[in-house]
């Protein structure tokens, strides 16, 4: 353990284990209470900022698949209105988020991510150490606070280095953006078109007006459950 926490929540919207065909829930790391609840309001919120640079960059290098996610996440909305309490910005790409205080990662896929998306890390802290691998592209570079990552997680292999924090109340603090597979399919079916066939038609001129909003701002062990 390092630093003065060691923790690993989940926050967001996916669907229960075991219930594939049920309606996505909110996870329960973000309703435990009321009082929890109204925290991690306050905290998805706060990280809106985030969300809508990490959505700028996400348009700036892939513009279909942000716009794939810019829908998904509409039709998400539309059919699920209480998931709207899970998304931090107009310009939301992602459905879920783990909160990681502190842990090391082993080599993992996120095998129950979005097959064709990406996740997004960022991570924050005082520490040293803790580099990025993709062993299977034979890569490996530095993770430190402040970076941002994106990688198709369902397909590639991943971990991080050790890594020691750095003085007395040093840590490392990562959030984990992603969408679970069957999260989309199940969207996909409410819209009446075959999973892995997604075609989500709800509000498509929003969707082309935030676009050009993002592109206006230029001016200015398998499955971890996200373990990064």
């Amino acid at each position: 353990m390092f630093g003065f926490r060691y923790a690993l929540q989940h926050l967001g919207t996916w669907l229960a284990t075991g219930h594939p065909y049920d309606d996505p829930v909110v996870s329960s790391d973000f309703i435990k209470n009321a009082t929890w609840f109204s925290r991690s309001w306050r905290l998805f919120h706060a990280l809106g900022s985030l969300t809508y640079e990490l959505s700028a960059l996400f348009a700036a290098f892939d513009s279909m698949g942000w716009s794939h996610a810019r829908r998904f996440i509409a039709a998400l909305a539309h059919f699920h209105g209480h998931t709207q309490a899970c998304m931090t910005d107009e310009l939301e790409c992602w459905a879920h988020r783990a909160f990681l205080f502190n842990q090391e990662t082993r080599a993992h896929r996120d095998a129950r991510d979005n097959r064709f998306g990406y996740a997004v890390l960022t991570t924050f802290g005082a520490f040293i150490g803790g580099e990025f691998v993709v062993p299977q592209l034979g890569l490996k570079f530095r993770h430190q606070p402040g970076d941002v990552i994106f990688i198709r997680g369902h397909q590639l292999c991943h971990f991080i280095t050790p890594w020691e924090p750095v003085g007395d109340n040093g840590e490392r603090f990562c959030i984990t953006h992603f969408t679970h597979q069957s999260l989309i399919d199940s969207v996909a079916k409410s819209c009446g078109v075959e999973p892995g066939m997604e075609s989500y038609d709800i509000e498509e001129d929003s969707d082309e007006a935030d676009f050009d909003e993002v592109e206006g701002s230029d001016k200015e062990t398998e499955d971890s459950d996200e373990e990064m």
